[in-house]
């Protein structure tokens, strides 16, 4: 072969130096953004490159950066433990394939009423005793259109836990409206993870779980073993309202 054309084939292969040195470029940019991430003010307009860049990032790197903003503006320590409530059980008309509350396939879940007020305290007063500081409620449907008793319902149970239990209150129902939810505003799966998978969880950031027997149709994790867990990784719940308080 003549030497201009060897010359020709081995200019056209990419060098391994070029290709090392494209490699850490990416990774020395993934490295600045997310290290500004950390430096700079929370901020709520980044673009999909960065984001893109920031999920690229080293799992190990991504979990200590993690670490060290969750430790910039909250107590570590502390967890917050939740409780959810399946006020309104099943039927719903939409096609979700990983629900298990759509009308549409067959789960063995059944279609129910809303339960009433009482069951809701009495769930509500049982969730406080053993720590949780905030109550969820869902209802299994599309929407709240044409719902104006169910909404009254569970306005009503909304204040009742606020008032009555000083507990932090939140509900998932669906598509509502803006008057909807500010009326809702104004009244106020971990079962299957393995504890040091748990844990993993907490070293990244996460500051509150859902606790009790059950989640909205799926097992839950036990009050008992929760507590014990918390206790073992140096844990403490953390007080209603208290999260808002950001260490600055």
């Amino acid at each position: 072969m003549r030497p201009s054309i060897t010359r020709f084939i081995q200019s056209a292969r990419p060098s391994r130096l070029a290709l090392a040195a494209n490699t850490q470029n990416v990774t020395s940019l993934a490295k600045n953004i997310l290290e500004r991430a950390i430096q700079d003010a929370p901020r709520n307009d980044w673009t999909r490159e960065e984001i893109r860049q920031i999920y690229e990032t080293p799992l190990q790197k991504l979990m200590f950066m993690s670490q060290l903003q969750h430790h910039k503006y909250h107590d570590p320590s502390e967890v917050q433990l939740c409780t959810l409530l399946n006020i309104k059980s099943g039927g719903c008309t939409e096609d979700c394939k990983y629900c298990s509350q759509s009308s549409r396939y067959d789960t063995g879940t059944k279609a129910e009423k809303m339960i009433k007020l009482e069951e809701v305290k009495k769930a509500a007063i049982k969730a406080k005793e053993n720590g949780s500081t905030r109550f969820c409620m869902g209802a299994a449907w599309r929407d709240m259109h044409g719902r104006k008793s169910g909404l009254k319902k569970i306005t009503e149970m909304v204040k009742w836990i606020n008032d009555e239990l000083k507990m932090e209150t939140c509900v998932t129902l669906g598509m509502v409206t803006e008057e909807q939810a500010t009326v809702l505003k104004d009244s106020a799966g971990r079962y299957s993870m393995r504890e040091h998978e748990q844990f993993l969880c907490f070293l990244a950031g996460c500051n509150a779980i859902f606790t009790g027997e059950q989640m909205l149709t799926t097992a839950c994790n036990g009050w008992e073993e929760d507590t014990a867990m918390l206790e073992k990784w140096g844990l403490k719940p953390m007080k209603s309202f208290k999260k808002h308080e950001l260490r600055v």
